[in-house]
């Protein structure tokens, strides 16, 4: 039995397995689904934070792999961190959720909002380019880029109202 076998019951460590393979599957870096399915079961609060090393134990991982995923993750905006010296005298991060799943998702939404408007904006400067020179020469090119533009104003409306949902329910 390895460490994490007994640091985990069987249904336990299914989950990890299902969130690590779903996370995946959405092209994450392999190990990161792991890394959040255990701290959102283990670390909700900050006095339920856990280290590098621990959560290294839990999923089977080198510290510093750990490491590499937990400043991607914390950037993303799902998890914070507290800082404590620890018993040797050495500064130490505890990891937990940074909110509920409910206001990461609303974010989630209100960044690909600013990311998706940031893209349209960047689409209408060149369409604009383009129509003070010769249309015809770049019609099919342009008639591209408008259909982009529509189909980012919808993706965009999509991500408004699920980010008012959200709120609501928040």
């Amino acid at each position: 039995m390895n460490l994490r076998e007994s640091l985990l019951t069987p249904f336990e460590q299914e989950y990890m397995g299902v969130v690590g393979r779903f996370y995946e599957d959405r092209g994450m870096p392999k190990g990161m689904g792991k890394v959040y399915a255990i701290i959102s079961y283990k670390a909700t609060r900050p006095e339920d934070g856990l280290t590098q090393q621990e959560i290294a134990d839990y999923i089977d991982r080198s510290v510093s792999t750990i490491s590499r995923l937990l400043d991607t993750i914390v950037e993303m905006g799902f998890l914070n961190y507290t800082e404590e010296i620890n018993e040797r005298g050495k500064r130490e991060r505890k990891y937990y959720m940074a909110s509920d799943m409910g206001d990461i998702v609303v974010k989630r939404f209100q960044d690909s909002i600013e990311q998706n408007v940031h893209l349209k904006n960047s689409l209408q400067l060149i369409i604009a380019k383009m129509k003070k020179q010769d249309v015809q020469k770049h019609k099919e090119f342009l008639t591209h880029l408008e259909q982009m533009d529509n189909e980012i104003d919808l993706i965009i409306r999509l991500y408004e109202k699920a980010s008012k949902l959200g709120e609501k329910k928040s």
